[in-house]
């Protein structure tokens, strides 16, 4: 049996590719944090001491995941779909993407839903360990 990884997914043939075009705003996107003060971060901030990510209403935006930790991180972000960069063209659509550990991994989105919106790790233990930001588009 061979693991399905990303790149071997494309969007379908009507899907939009946001590859074609630069991003207005590229944002680094570092999650670390470990097993043994038990904390996770996002960019070395915790939840609860985090300033939103603000992002202008239109915009193209790319987040640049680097996961510094050990563990894989499912990245979920809400009132919004992206596109996953496979280097193909044609990533697939989704709202949620894995982050595997000690690797990169770019998405692809237009903030077209004004609001404030959640961006967190879905392993809900690590989003509740200070793994979350809000996004705010607007």
């Amino acid at each position: 049996r061979a693991l399905l990884l990303y790149r071997m997914l494309k969007g379908a043939p009507n899907t939009m590719s946001l590859s074609d075009s630069q991003p207005d705003q590229r944002i680094p996107i570092t999650l670390s944090g470990g097993m043994g003060q038990y904390v996770w971060m996002i960019n070395d901030q915790i939840y609860n001491e985090a300033s939103p990510i603000a992002i202008r209403s239109g915009q193209h935006v790319r987040f640049e995941f680097q996961n510094m930790s050990m563990m894989p991180h499912p990245m979920h972000l809400h009132g919004h779909f992206f596109q996953v960069d496979t280097g193909t063209g044609r990533g697939p659509l989704k709202d949620t993407v894995i982050v595997e550990p000690m690797q990169q991994l770019a998405i692809d989105w237009i903030a077209d839903n004004p609001g404030d919106w959640a961006f967190h790790c879905h392993n809900l233990y690590h989003q509740e360990a200070g793994m979350m930001r809000v996004v705010r588009v607007g």
